[in-house]
């Protein structure tokens, strides 16, 4: 009885890139923990103990790269799920107007730049899908 972080439906998807914004984060998270150790012991923050210091920020990299798969699996089972919902309830997501106005236009591309900034190392973030599908729900949707 072993737990396992992630379904056998998640070996399916692409693995994330080693270098990602979790494992940046935690990564750095680890390494200024060894510091933040040297400090409190009143020993040199950055010439003691290097092998703590690359330690607990390769600890932090693996971590953050875990956490990336499991934020793809559930984004992935989230899209997934919505889309099954568009399909099986194509009357809720009729289409009531043209979206190619200027003003709508003018605020999918705010949200396209606001939204890399917020997600600037992935390449489809949960906000722009969730965009996306609001823009081109008449494609998805199949008679």
């Amino acid at each position: 009885a072993t737990m396992v972080l992630l379904p056998d439906e998640a070996k399916g998807l692409p693995p994330p890139g080693i270098l990602n914004r979790n494992s940046a984060w935690f990564g750095l998270v680890g390494w200024f923990s060894a510091m933040l150790h040297n400090g409190l012991n009143r020993r040199p923050a950055l010439r003691s103990g290097v092998h703590r210091q690359l330690l607990l920020a390769s600890i932090g990299w693996f971590v953050g790269y875990h956490l990336t798969k499991y934020e793809n699996y559930t984004y992935a089972r989230l899209d997934r799920d919505m889309r099954e919902y568009i399909r099986l309830h194509p009357d809720e997501f009729q289409h009531k107007g043209n979206h190619s106005s200027f003003i709508s236009f003018f605020f999918y591309f705010i949200i396209i730049c606001y939204d890399k900034i917020l997600f600037p190392l992935k390449k489809k973030s949960p906000l722009l899908n969730a965009i996306n599908l609001i823009f081109i729900r008449d494609y998805l949707v199949k008679d």
